[in-house]
């Protein structure tokens, strides 16, 4: 399982006073922090590019697999994006940090609900996923820095006049300093721990450099060839150049044999994506059942679907592989090249040596080859083939 932690800055414009209020976590609906009016940021981020919600934190580009795949530590996700005037950052990162002191935080586990800063001692909210997390990006583990529904009461005012009352007596809590950026207020009357509310938060600290949560994807094995999927299938949307092609390649080939055991298992329980049994079927190094499996597992639509996808570029790899239903697809492609034909027609399967006997455009010498083939089905795809021309002595004597 590896960790993939996301840092991600957001704000939303207000279109009646042009305030950028920064989201205090993920969030649909924000407060204008100038006006109050209600700004829903999922609208803003609905109609950007092709992703809707998703967009910035999946979608059109998708932030997991470029950050996952391409990005070393620190770098930006495709640069800043903008939706509709409300600028989103992300950037990944190795570990949370606690916005009071610049402390690394632990990945938190699972059930965690609140991380202690090892520095400063400050509680950083970590929040589980939830309907409003799931529409934004259902990947998410969870996000720290994200205080959902938690916290001490509303803040009124700008910062100097902002009161924040303790959630069990009442009393004001004391204002921190510009320099203090903990959360987490202990009353100076009763001694309770407060967490504070997205307002008090957004009222005491408006600027939007302060507000960064971190959004933090677990990935296994197989998700990891899901995404290494996907970034191939999209990856013209990114031009990317040689050397990172070629990088790409060699982490493709290294995630897909980390992930085969599970692929494998995923296709023997009728679960597999069609992206993984492709991988399975081009897969030149499968055992014999494996292969079998894949080739079950292949239905006339799927064989379909594969064949018209069977670009030239793809042919070498396809002759190769396990499967002898993408073997018999390469055998009758029209792209496939003579001498790759000449090498199908001694595969070890009698389905994809009769799909060569049948083509008029083999060479003449390998249709010859094939009228005495050990399987009789092949030899007689091959007498039919009207492209063979006999010569005069086997007109003559058979």
């Amino acid at each position: 399982m590896t960790d993939i932690i996301l840092e991600l800055k957001a704000s939303a414009r207000c279109k009646g006073c042009g305030t950028l209020t920064p989201l205090p976590g993920l969030r649909d609906v924000v407060a204008c922090r100038t006006c109050t009016a209600p700004l829903v940021f999922a609208l803003m981020a609905e109609d950007s590019r092709d992703g809707g919600l998703r967009y910035p934190f999946g979608g059109y580009y998708d932030a997991l697999a470029e950050a996952a795949l391409l990005l070393d530590v620190g770098a930006a996700c495709n640069d800043a994006r903008d939706s509709q005037g409300s600028p989103v950052e992300l950037r990944r990162v190795a570990a949370p940090i606690c916005a009071a002191c610049e402390t690394a935080l632990p990945i938190p586990e699972p059930s965690t609900t609140t991380l202690a800063c090892p520095g400063c001692h400050d509680d950083i909210a970590v929040r589980a996923p939830d309907e409003e997390t799931e529409r934004w990006d259902p990947r998410i583990a969870c996000i720290v820095g994200d205080a959902k529904d938690r916290g001490a009461g509303p803040a009124e005012g700008s910062r100097d006049g902002a009161v924040v009352p303790c959630g069990q007596c009442g009393a004001p809590l004391a204002a921190p300093s510009m320099d203090d950026h903990r959360r987490t207020r202990r009353c100076g009357y009763c001694g309770a721990s407060n967490f504070l509310s997205d307002a008090a938060w957004l009222a005491l600290f408006p600027q939007p450099e302060w507000h960064r949560m971190y959004l933090v994807y677990r990935v296994d094995a197989r998700a990891l060839f899901g995404l290494h999927a996907w970034m191939a299938q999209e990856k013209g949307k990114y031009w990317l150049e040689k050397p990172r092609e070629k990088a790409l390649a060699v982490a493709m080939a290294a995630a897909f044999a980390a992930a085969r055991p599970a692929l494998v298992a995923a296709m023997d329980a009728g679960e597999a994506t069609p992206a993984e049994i492709e991988a399975l079927a081009t897969d030149a190094t499968l055992a014999v059942d494996e292969a079998e499996a894949v080739d079950r597992y292949l239905d006339a639509e799927t064989r379909e679907a594969l064949g018209g996808r069977a670009a030239p570029t793809l042919i070498p790899r396809w002759a190769g592989a396990s499967s002898a239903v993408l073997r018999a697809l390469v055998a009758g492609h029209g792209g496939t090249p003579p001498a790759t034909l000449d090498e199908l027609a001694g595969d070890r399967d009698a389905a994809v040596r009769a799909v060569v006997a049948g083509r008029t455009d083999a060479n003449p010498a390998t249709i010859a080859k094939l009228r005495t083939d050990r399987d009789d089905e092949v030899a007689r795809a091959a007498r039919a083939n009207p492209s063979y021309k006999p010569g005069f002595f086997e007109r003559i004597f058979g």
